[in-house]
């Protein structure tokens, strides 16, 4: 079975500055933009991705890769929670976002968990073409395990 990626899309929006100057000015362009810079992340990667967004979607966006899911008159957290609570094997997600809402379902679900504003820095050195090796990618995300762990463990006592 493959890995899945479930994207706050608006989290990852709100980590690059960027991102975050062009949605002040068109969301459109700024999921279209998201979308471009998660397909080519994903390109080569025998992983599957879903990015969420809130509201409704407005024109269609063209994706190789990556699965688009607008929330509609709900939020995209409650889209990715009942992704998560539905799922079979839900060892098999890697959640990329900061809501500690969602990050701590993850948890408990015993999802992989990498912070937007981490992944946004992966996705970024994507685009710029300074792209980081297979394993210096899964060092960082092993790294960001660790600490995952390190925090569910350590500071609940």
């Amino acid at each position: 079975m493959k890995n899945n990626y479930l994207i706050d899309g608006n989290n990852i929006i709100h980590k690059m500055p960027k991102l975050t100057k062009l949605a002040k000015k068109n969301e459109q362009d700024t999921r279209e933009k998201l979308t471009f810079l998660l397909d080519r992340y994903f390109i080569n990667k025998n992983i599957s991705c879903t990015v969420y967004f809130d509201g409704f979607p407005k024109e269609a966006i063209k994706t190789s890769k990556v699965k688009i899911q607008y929330s509609n008159s709900k939020t995209a957290d409650e889209l990715i929670r009942n992704d998560i609570e539905g799922a079979k094997n839900p060892k098999l997600f890697t959640i990329v976002s900061s809501d500690l809402g969602i990050t701590n379902l993850a948890k408990v679900c015993s999802c992989k968990i990498i912070k937007s504003e981490d992944f946004s820095r992966i996705i970024d050195n994507d685009d710029k073409g300074s792209y980081l090796s297979e394993n210096k990618e899964k060092e960082i995300i092993r790294s960001l395990d660790t600490e995952n762990w390190t925090d569910l463990f350590l500071k609940g006592k």
